[in-house]
């Protein structure tokens, strides 16, 4: 929405034209007749196949002066539209709504909400995002240009050098989940897959990883686990 550099889709405070109300990703006709499936479904779970990240993914302390998107690729451009969406499908009564995402190369768990900026708003569903099968992930992206994080005010020194120096990240991805409290869990630095298996009673969502792509003699792995009781928006980490 703010232009095509790289400065301007990537850590970028924005500008007027993300919040325009004609901003659309799914288009018109698409968006009715996704929300006329969501409303109008029996099915005990409603399971959204979505493109990209659609939680709110901010880079500094909501509100603060020095605050960014890290990509404004994903839902974080259009706003509008996903408060327009989750709020129908909010206010229509649904239950078990599920967003499975991709595209950003990480693991993610996130409730969903209407206004992510409002603490006190209850979750109407969630999200999960799988990782990189064996392209770059999370951690890659952020090692190598063009995204330099020492650009980036909010974020602390040792944050930045953790990451381009290729340590462990857990303190970079402690710092989302704190800037961003309806992330649950982030892993940017691994490689794999999710099983989702499906109930009446719930849904478990289990994130695996490999030890490396680089070799065909890698090990397999449970990252983590979740699980999201039947009319409960809310996400139980198991493992």
């Amino acid at each position: 929405p703010c232009g095509d550099l790289q400065s301007q889709r990537y850590l970028t405070q924005g500008c007027a034209a993300v919040t325009d109300p004609a901003r659309t990703m799914l288009g018109s006709a698409q968006k009715q007749w996704f929300l006329q499936q969501m409303t109008g479904s029996t099915a005990t779970w409603k399971v959204w196949a979505n493109e990209v990240m659609l939680c709110q993914y901010l880079v500094g302390p909501p509100g603060a002066p020095q605050v960014e998107y890290f990509d404004l690729d994903q839902w974080d451009g259009y706003p509008v539209e996903r408060a327009q969406i989750l709020g129908t499908i909010k206010q229509a009564g649904v239950q078990n709504f599920v967003a499975i995402s991709g595209d950003a190369h990480l693991y993610l768990a996130s409730t969903l909400k209407t206004n992510f900026n409002d603490p006190n708003e209850a979750p109407m569903g969630v999200e999960f995002m799988v990782g990189a099968i064996s392209s770059g992930n999370y951690l890659d992206a952020m090692v190598e240009p063009p995204i330099d994080l020492s650009t980036i005010p909010s974020l602390p020194a040792g944050a930045v050098r953790a990451a381009q120096t290729g340590l462990p990240i857990d303190n970079f991805e402690r710092l989302v989940m704190a800037y961003n409290p309806h992330i649950k869990f982030f892993n940017g630095s691994t490689w794999g897959y999710a099983i989702l298996t499906v109930t009446p009673q719930r849904m478990i969502c289990d994130f695996r990883v490999v030890s490396t792509v680089k070799q065909p003699t890698a090990t397999l792995s449970q990252l983590a686990s979740f699980t999201v009781p039947v009319n409960s928006a809310s996400i139980a980490q198991t493992v």
